[in-house]
């Protein structure tokens, strides 16, 4: 719901810059912000297809409170950050992946819905919104490909995931992977940027991850699909 409702926000921007008088008009208005929240519990909750409007109760009520509480710290959050020019949102990317099985080519297409693309100071921000908590360090590049799933951090390999499979279609530079939790945007030290602690890097180019990524990423796939190789219980 909150993904549908900040592509609804931001839809008429697309392609264009999105400017400080922009946001702090969207923040002023909170009505129309409650009716595309409305909107897409109708779209997404109810399925409703018709016209008519089914009444938010309950659990409902609540969960559209703290989306609007969301949107309006993500706002605040853009209006340090502006202005910014609007690539793309909920858009799907796709890639194809060459991958060797057993002395045979296999071409394994993958892909992804990233919620918004956009270009702030000379990058490219591949934002992923969560409205969970999590963490924005990981341990090295390795660490992501782990089979420990207690030492990978799966927020930032579906983040880079999303920053390859853009820098395939466009080669820029720099390609900057970030996440949004939403929870701690409220936060005075709010930031999107993950940070590699095998480096101490922060505000990350995924062009200097690029190759690695894509190598672990190919043997990930290679391993799966190889049937000499079985499929093992993790201890944890």
């Amino acid at each position: 719901i909150l993904n549908v409702s900040m592509n609804e926000l931001y839809n008429p921007f697309v392609g264009k810059d999105v400017k400080k008088e922009d946001l702090t008009g969207m923040i002023k208005q909170t009505d129309r912000i409650e009716d595309i929240i409305i909107k897409a519990f109708q779209k997404i909750i109810y399925k409703n297809a018709s016209d008519q409007t089914r009444e938010l109760t309950g659990m409902h009520m609540i969960i559209k409170e703290i989306i609007k509480k969301y949107i309006v710290q993500i706002l605040n959050s853009d209006l340090k950050n502006c202005p910014f020019y609007i690539v793309s949102l909920e858009k799907e990317y796709r890639s194809i992946i060459h991958c060797n099985s057993q002395g045979r080519i296999c071409n394994i297409q993958i892909g992804g819905i990233i919620d918004r693309i956009d270009r702030y100071n000379g990058k490219t921000r591949i934002i992923d919104y969560k409205t969970g908590t999590g963490k924005l360090f990981f341990d090295g590049i390795e660490s992501l490909f782990t089979s420990r799933p207690s030492k990978r951090n799966e927020a930032a390999l579906q983040v880079f995931l999303y920053s390859y499979l853009y820098q395939c279609k466009f080669h820029e530079n720099p390609v900057v992977p970030c996440l949004v939790y939403v929870r701690e945007s409220h936060s005075h030290d709010f930031s999107w940027m993950l940070k590699d602690r095998s480096d101490r890097s922060e505000e990350l180019s995924f062009t200097k991850y690029f190759n690695l990524f894509e190598e672990l990423l190919k043997s990930t796939l290679e391993n799966l699909i190889d049937p000499s190789v079985p499929f093992i219980q993790t201890d944890d």
